[in-house]
């Protein structure tokens, strides 16, 4: 067996192993795969060779990310395949082992999947790292909302506009992405060559967007797909759905379906803490659930808390003990003052617990509290955890769906 990053056509081959695996349409995979180490360098693509055949591939580049409110280098992992007759031979948990290796080599801090099991990949550190609502709004719901501002497609000359409003929004989380020019246009908007005339759309393809803007300002955007239901109903399936107010999101939903005659309904996803309850004037109306979201798992766990930022005003020490299943034991003390945490010799409250406990508390998934009522920390360790906890700023920890992994 022989693992190592994939390069030139063999970039082709690991995503037609990923398409093979996942029963999807043949190089469908290709040119993202592509796109993917364009934007994010060399050494971006794993993949196991057994002799001359590749078994098993995925993606695993880097993505800055917004944690504490600061923008730090994180990185995803997606596309994980193994071929059907070479599953279970430890090929996928080899390579993983070795991509997560090269991206804390790389200064990866938290790594981020959507995972197809939970269990599977809990053992190689991974934990839950956030939740999310899925809400459905019907069309006679959404005309109800008293329309305001005005809807229209993302342009190249709204560009600047949408980054500066998507940022702002994306740091009120722990886990989006810090979004590039080079990201939205490449990645996200799939466009070659990535400008365009300033009143064309951004998003030519499949993926639509569409932002209300108010007073000269966008205050909602929405990343969206048309589909159909069986029946042939036409819907809209939302990705993105950021919105300054919840007045902003209902008269971009009541736009949405307006512009798009004979669609029954919305479907769209946002963070548990931003459900906009108020917004309906009949809440029983509105079909909601809560879905587990992504999985998160830091790499390096003096330099997340270096690169964090904590809470004004919180100030203390710790002491850690981390247990990793890939990375082995860490420990050391931490002195924070004045937003920053920097390595001490003084010991402080001790913490012990998995890289899975110490992610969950450190982006603000898991409360403190909870932590020691499930058993993952004990009593004693209630004020270090607490320190640890201001890590997250206060902030929901929350990835968006079409953050990649």
């Amino acid at each position: 067996m022989e693992v190592r990053t994939l390069y030139g056509d063999e970039i082709d081959a690991g995503a037609d192993v990923a398409t093979t695996a996942f029963d999807c349409e043949p190089g469908s995979w290709r040119a993202g795969w592509h796109r993917t180490e364009e934007l994010c360098g060399p050494g971006s693509i794993w993949g196991v060779y057994e002799g001359s055949r590749l078994v098993s591939s995925c993606v695993a580049p880097p993505q800055r990310v917004f944690a504490g409110g600061r923008s730090i280098q994180g990185g995803f992992v997606g596309g994980v395949a193994t071929l059907p007759e070479d599953r279970r031979k430890g090929y996928a948990e080899a390579m993983l082992r070795a991509a997560l290796q090269a991206s804390r080599e790389r200064g990866v801090l938290i790594s981020y999947l959507w995972p197809f099991s939970y269990r599977y990949y809990r053992k190689l550190g991974w934990e839950l790292g956030n939740d999310g609502v899925l809400v459905t709004v019907t069309g006679d719901v959404a005309a109800r909302i008293a329309p305001e501002g005005e809807a229209r497609d993302v342009l190249f000359a709204d560009l600047n506009s949408l980054m500066e409003f998507y940022t702002s929004q994306a740091r009120r989380f722990n886990g989006m992405g810090d979004r590039s020019r080079e990201w939205w246009l490449r990645f996200l908007a799939e466009r070659t060559p990535p400008e365009g005339d300033a009143d064309e759309p951004v998003f030519a393809g499949e993926l639509k967007a569409t932002a209300l803007w108010r007073d000269g300002r966008i205050s909602a955007l929405m990343l969206w797909r048309p589909a159909e239901e069986e029946d042939g109903t036409l819907l809209v399936n939302a990705s993105d759905t950021l919105y300054s107010d919840a007045g902003a999101l209902g008269s971009l939903l009541r736009a949405l379906l307006e512009r798009l005659p004979g669609c029954a309904k919305i479907n769209f996803g946002c963070a548990p803490s931003r459900f906009p309850h108020c917004l309906w004037d009949e809440p029983r109306d509105v079909s909601r659930s809560l879905r587990c979201g992504a999985m998160a798992r830091v790499l390096d766990v003096a330099g997340f808390l270096q690169a964090t930022g904590w809470a004004p005003g919180v100030e203390g020490r710790l002491s850690l003990r981390i247990s990793d299943p890939v990375f082995g034991e860490y420990s050391g003390s931490f002195e924070v003052c004045n937003g920053q945490a920097v390595p001490c010799r003084n010991p402080g409250p001790g913490l012990h617990c998995t890289i899975q406990t110490f992610t969950q508390l450190a982006t603000g998934y898991l409360p403190p509290e909870e932590a020691v009522a499930l058993g993952r920390i004990q009593a004693s360790e209630a004020p270090a955890a607490r320190l640890l906890s201001a890590a997250s700023g206060g902030l929901t920890a929350f990835r968006s769906p079409q953050e990649p992994g």
